[in-house]
Parts: structure tokens; sequence; C-alpha cells
């Protein structure tokens, strides 16, 4: 039993004497009681998961930002999965240098104009993600840093970073495979390609080899965290979260 007597006084002109405690006070002191601190907590964890799902499905329901999503094998377009199995091949290259694996491809009229994939780490470049590498070979290629009526595949849904730059370049389309749930910028988290007072807008197909492209991420951080625990990575070493 909680112990309430310490408010059973008089103390700075409130009058605890009858024993009288605030509602909110009662309350709490009956929750502790009865053992349902944790049970509390775990109901309030559970909540916040559910409401997490709750919001990815309606992201991926919604027909805003001319979203076009797919889920499932049938849905997939014939071209769209082979540039998106392209992509990985990309992710893979990241991944064999030690960076977080994501891969891009920049397609023009059926043709690959360029790739890109995941390299800050090596080259010490914040901005080094899979999709500005991508962008920045394209333009070099055409010589014009605006890339009208290309397609951007890429294996993890751009951040706000790579959208900015992605509308900057004013590419078409863009076809990404497993959502981020922590910096997605095409719904996961914000929509740029939603907003209406920005002045370019690419249409967005998402979930293409969602499952492939999530669980290469998947492995990636696993094999991160075993190597850690083995001492293999420094102790300080990021393990990272699934992201770029």
């Amino acid at each position: 039993m909680v112990d309430l007597g310490f408010l059973r006084r008089t103390d700075r002109g409130t009058d605890y004497r009858r024993g009288e405690l605030p509602p909110w006070l009662a309350e709490a002191a009956a929750v502790l009681d009865a053992g349902q601190l944790e049970a509390s907590v775990l109901n309030a964890r559970e909540a916040h998961a559910a409401a997490r799902a709750a919001r990815k499905q309606a992201w991926l329901a919604k027909a805003a930002s001319a979203i076009e999503v797919t889920e499932g094998e049938a849905a997939i377009r014939g071209d769209d999965e082979l540039f998106m199995r392209l992509a990985l091949d990309q992710a893979h290259n990241a991944w064999a240098l030690g960076e977080v694996p994501v891969g891009a491809v920049i397609v023009k009229d059926g043709q690959v104009l360029a790739t890109g994939f995941n390299q800050p780490i090596g080259n010490a470049d914040p901005t080094a993600h899979a999709e500005i590498q991508a962008i920045r070979a394209a333009a070099e290629m055409l010589g014009n840093y605006r890339l009208n009526h290309c397609e951007l595949y890429v294996t993890l849904e751009p951040c706000p970073m790579c959208a900015g730059a992605i509308m900057h370049a004013r590419i078409a389309r863009v076809i990404y495979g497993a959502a981020d749930p922590k910096t997605g910028a095409c719904g996961s988290v914000v929509d740029l390609f939603a907003e209406p007072k920005l002045n370019h807008h690419a249409t967005v197909r998402a979930g293409v080899l969602a499952d492939e492209c999530g669980a290469l991420l998947s492995r990636f951080f696993a094999e991160r965290r075993e190597l850690k625990r083995g001492g293999s990575l420094p102790s300080d070493a990021e393990i990272g979260d699934g992201t770029e």
C-alpha cells in the first residue's frame, strides 16, 4: 500500500487533514496499488506501434501526390522490376564497401543513363546518397543538370535532401523499393512531391520489390551488429537503423 500519510497535513494553505486527495493523485495511487503501472506502459507502447502502422497504411492507400502504389508481384510492371533489380545490384556494391546498401539507376527512354550507390563514408560526404550519385553522373552524361523525361529507380524511399535534388533535376518519375519510416520524403514522414507550393512534381511509384530491398538493409544491419559484438568493429562505430 502506498503511504499517503505525508499529505494529511496543512501545507501552504491546502488542508489535507481530512484525508482528502486531489482526484489525479488518488487515481495515480490506485494505479500503483493495483500494480498496473507496467501494464499501462505496455499498453501505451502497443498503442504507439498501432498508430505508426495505421499511419503507414494510410499513406500507402492515399492517392495524393500522384503516388502509384504497388503491393504484390502481380502489380509490378516488367520494366520497373528490371530497373529496380539493377538498382539492387548497385546496393550490393555499397555493401561491399561497408556502406549502407542503397542503389539507384536513372533511365531515359528505356535506356540506363547512370547508376549510383551510397558512399557517404568512403567519400566523407554526407550528401553522397545513391540518388545524388546517380543524378550527378546523369547530368554529366547529358551535359545538363535538367534531367527532363528521366526516371529514377532507388531501393530505399528518398530522404528530403534527395527529394529536393530530384525536383531540381526535373526528374519526371521516381520508383522506389522499401519505405523509410525515419526520413522518407515520399509519404512515410513527409510528402514533398505533394507540396503544392513547389514548382516541380514527380510522379512516384512505391513498393517495387519492397521485400527484397528491405531484406537487404535488414541483413546488412544484422551483420554490422554481429561484427560489433564480436569486436570486429570499433565500439563507437555507428550501426544505423536501416536508413542512409
